[in-house]
């Protein structure tokens, strides 16, 4: 793949999984209901309301890397890990935030 990340396949859902992403975030097609956290399909919706005129990428990345830079309504702000920048290497990080704009961006 010429050093580019896998988009909507293996390494992005894996990091979805081991991460434990889908313990506080449903996301339909990855099987998750967690509740804790605001469901991950409707991400592109999200990031035009936050970040409009930005791609979505950069909204689903903020949010991983500084969960409480955007809190939706609804949900308490700190309550998601705030180490994911330091818990996922780039690579790893590029494949889950291509992973999740593929399912709801």
């Amino acid at each position: 793949m010429d050093g580019e990340p896998e988009t909507t396949g293996p390494l992005g859902e894996r990091i979805f999984i081991e991460s434990g992403c889908g313990n506080c975030h449903a996301l339909a097609d990855a099987g998750s209901i967690g509740n804790a956290g605001p469901a991950l399909n409707t991400l592109g919706p999200a990031a035009r309301t936050f970040r409009p005129g930005h791609p979505p990428e950069e909204y689903i990345r903020e949010s991983i890397v500084d969960p409480n830079a955007y809190v939706v309504k609804g949900f308490r702000p700190a309550i998601m890990p705030q180490d994911y920048a330091k818990r996922l290497s780039r690579p790893e990080l590029d494949a889950l935030v291509a992973y999740l704009k593929a399912q709801g961006g």
